[in-house]
This record gives structure tokens, C-alpha cells and sequence, in this order.
């Protein structure tokens, strides 16, 4: 794991297109959701990315 990141979706009308936008770009981006915490407002999720290993990380 190489970088954590934390988003969260408030269930308003006015705000949840905020953290939509932010978790589609993130995950277009190759981000995995690693947990998720329902609240009473939202949801927040704990995304990862991960660096992908070399020839070099094997030996």
C-alpha cells in the first residue's frame, strides 16, 4: 500500500455529487475501496492505492 485516502458522501441534495465525483475520479484512477463506515449524514470510505511490484521487489 502505498497512499490512503479518505472520502466522504453526505446524503444532501446539495452536497453528495462532491464525494461522487471524487470516488468515480479515484477509482478511474486505479484507488481501491478498502472500508467503508455508513453514518447517519453519509458514508465514508477508506481507499488505498497500491504500487505494483518490480522484478526488482521479488528478489
Amino acid at each position: 500500500m502505498v497512499k490512503i485516502k479518505v472520502v466522504a458522501i453526505e446524503f444532501a441534495p446539495d452536497k453528495y455529487q462532491i464525494g461522487e465525483a471524487q470516488m468515480n475520479s479515484l477509482i478511474a484512477s486505479g484507488w481501491l475501496i478498502q472500508k467503508e463506515f455508513s453514518r447517519e449524514s453519509g458514508v465514508v470510505f477508506v481507499m488505498s492505492k497500491w504500487e505494483k511490484k518490480t522484478k526488482e521487489h521479488n528478489k
